[in-house]
């Protein structure tokens, strides 16, 4: 007998997977397939219902959470990722290591310009 957490996951699963039209047991593959069909039909820029198109791309993420299983899940919650970087669907943009980056992007950036402009006046004036 499956456990009562086991039978949540696949009610939950079968739940989603109608939502879709699709099979509980489909593939990450096929399922991003459909969801770019239903994407192309539905989408809000293409005169499809905005809230509709929530409801499928919610369903979409959550199944291909269960189909990938929850280290997926787990991975998309963490901020920072399995590489250190802090992917968009991993951080909202008021996590605080997000700020740090955008900080010291925002510093570096315009040195290495300057940087560079010095090295063409340089370059530009030893040749001329």
């Amino acid at each position: 007998m499956r456990s009562p957490d086991r039978l949540d996951i696949d009610s939950e699963r079968h739940r989603l997977a109608g939502t879709l039209g699709v099979s509980p047991d489909i593939t990450p593959t096929d399922l991003q397939t459909r969801f770019k069909q239903l994407a192309k039909i539905h989408h809000p820029d293409r005169g499809g219902d905005a809230d509709f198109m929530m409801v499928i791309t919610e369903a979409h993420d959550r199944l291909l959470d269960l189909i990938e299983g929850s280290e997926r899940a787990l991975a998309r919650a963490r901020i920072g990722g399995t590489d250190g970087w802090v992917w968009a669907d991993e951080a909202t943009p008021d996590d605080e290591a997000s700020r740090t980056r955008m900080a010291l992007a925002l510093l570096v950036l315009p040195v290495l310009a300057l940087v560079l402009l010095a090295i063409t006046w340089w370059f530009v004036a030893s040749v001329g």
